[in-house]
């Protein structure tokens, strides 16, 4: 059960967004049990009420499917559908918000090359090993988009 003050506080905070001119993406979260929008469902159904799209952070989905146990990413993929306008990348372990290369930890892009491929959105590299590990991500990224063109 959501607390009705924490629903509340959402709310009227995404009412303030309404109409604004600048493009708004709502990420997925649920790094933890205890975040309000937990579900791909839930994360669709707050940005069309709002009229917004879906900003899908690959790392976070993968925390969540890994807690969970079940293939988060392609919940968000298959239920936000047209609706992503941006992503975020990096790699994790599956346990939290690493921001590691995406090479690295136990988080597998291969099995989403297609959709990579034919993404028309914005990509942000979310790496906190800096200028290195930013490299190592596009590396990584262009050889398994080129290895699937």
């Amino acid at each position: 059960m959501v607390d009705p003050l924490v629903s509340s506080a959402l709310r009227t905070s995404l009412d303030e967004l309404v109409g604004s001119s600048v493009p708004i993406a709502l990420e997925n979260l649920a790094l933890t049990g205890e975040d309000y929008v937990r579900t791909p469902d839930e994360l669709r159904d707050l940005t069309l009420l709002h009229g917004w799209r879906n900003c899908l952070d690959f790392g976070h989905a993968h925390v969540q499917g890994r807690r969970e146990g079940f293939d988060a990413i392609d919940a968000y993929l298959r239920i936000l559908g047209d609706g992503i306008a941006h992503l975020h990348l990096h790699g994790n372990h599956g346990e939290r918000d690493d921001h590691l290369a995406t090479g690295e930890g136990t988080l597998d892009y291969a099995p989403y090359v297609d959709y990579l491929a034919d993404f028309r959105g914005t990509i942000c590299l979310e790496i906190a090993t800096g200028a290195a590990g930013v490299r190592a991500s596009v590396s990584h990224l262009r050889g398994l988009v080129g290895a699937a063109g």
